[in-house]
């Protein structure tokens, strides 16, 4: 019976830890993708200047030419948001400057000051609204980076794997340019491979765990 009592109490243990450690893997499989997403906005704001460079459209550089469709895909959906980001900014900063214009003289009664509050409140909130849509217009934003992420690193894990990541000698701005592109890549690769080895260790974690139940029935 104490036998039976004390397997009982074992295996409950055991799955215990098992469940854990599966939850553990369903957010390390999280962090794969967000990783990947992470690693276009920094890519992105990183490179988006390059497109305004001539050197861009006529280099032969592989990393580059692999490149270019996507960062200019993903820079045309930008501008056209960073556009309405501006307008709102413009329309912010005026609506700060109205307000601070509203109220030159200052009340001298608690009438006046009730009023002033209500306008003020009033137009804080105006500029609160356009801080709102600022922030949307900004999240629109790297939503699309973080897409753009999730579609070149594994492209460019392809081609990095024939050509390496290593840095080459900065002889213009189109290798400065590749330089940066294979030191982000480097990094983010380097995140997701200790992701995956962690993911390793926890499944391996598991199989040891299965394994010794099996012998304790034994």
């Amino acid at each position: 019976m104490p036998g039976v009592l004390e397997n009982a109490l074992n295996a409950g243990k055991t799955a215990g830890k098992k469940a854990k450690m599966r939850a553990e893997l369903v957010l390390l499989d999280r962090k794969i993708p967000a990783r990947k997403k992470a690693f276009g906005i920094e890519l992105y704001d990183k490179l988006n200047a390059m497109t305004c460079n001539q050197d861009f459209y006529s280099t032969n550089d592989q990393t580059i030419s692999t490149l270019r469709p996507h960062l200019l895909a993903t820079d045309r959906e930008i501008r056209a948001l960073s556009n309405k980001k501006l307008e709102a900014k413009g329309s912010l900063d005026i609506a700060v400057a109205r307000r601070a214009e509203a109220f030159p003289a200052k009340a001298s009664n608690w009438k006046e000051k009730a009023a002033n509050a209500a306008t003020a409140t009033g137009m804080m909130g105006n500029e609160t609204k356009i801080k709102t849509r600022m922030a949307l217009v900004q999240s629109q934003m790297n939503i699309i980076k973080e897409k753009f992420g999730m579609q070149v690193y594994d492209v460019l894990e392809e081609l990095f794997g024939v050509l390496g990541t290593e840095q080459i000698p900065e002889h213009s701005a189109t290798d400065k340019d590749v330089n940066a592109v294979k030191a982000v890549f480097r990094q983010c690769k380097g995140d997701i491979e200790e992701i995956l080895r962690t993911k390793k260790e926890k499944l391996e974690q598991i199989d040891a765990l299965n394994v010794d139940m099996s012998l304790r029935r034994l």
